[in-house]
């Protein structure tokens, strides 16, 4: 049965066609487009939430551009960093509320994954080449971090 993508939120929450729960529609399947890190990271959620997911990618291999980044993932706020004693809001890094808004919820939600994706013990904090001296990349002890986390959640999706 084919879900209807129309769904509108409502004072109980989100409605899908039918008048069904979202997670309710979403439980019986749910189709993510793009096997790169995103589509990775939301195929991890929708399963945490008990949805049913099949994944869509293009290329032979999961992972998309996310696997061939080299330098780290910008998490200003994390606990890496406070753990550091480094005190970073990204104030420099935004530049309107939408990015103030992203900044802000970023770092958690990459410790999310790291967490879930059991990397959390291969994470090191550090300076990014051309972005100023405060220390908010997260890197990896040996590997490239964008091999590392989704190779990860290929590793726990499978």
């Amino acid at each position: 049965q084919a879900i209807s993508a129309d769904c509108k939120r409502t004072p109980g929450g989100l409605r899908a066609e039918g008048g069904r729960g979202l997670h309710e529609a979403m439980a019986e399947r749910v189709i993510v487009v793009g096997g790169g890190l995103a589509g990775l990271a939301a195929t991890c959620e929708l399963l945490e939430r008990g949805c049913n997911v099949t994944i869509l990618e293009k290329e032979t291999h999961l992972g998309g551009n996310s696997s061939k980044a080299t330098c780290g993932v910008a998490a200003p706020g994390s606990t890496l960093q406070k753990r550091s004693g480094v005190q970073d809001d990204g104030a420099d890094l935004t530049d309107g509320p939408e990015a103030k808004a992203l900044i802000a919820a970023g770092s958690g939600d990459v410790e999310w994954l790291t967490s879930v994706l059991g990397v959390d013990s291969e994470l090191v904090l550090r300076l990014t080449p051309g972005h100023g001296q405060m220390a908010r990349t997260i890197g990896t002890q040996t590997h490239f971090p964008g091999a590392v986390i989704t190779y990860a959640a290929i590793h726990v999706l499978q």
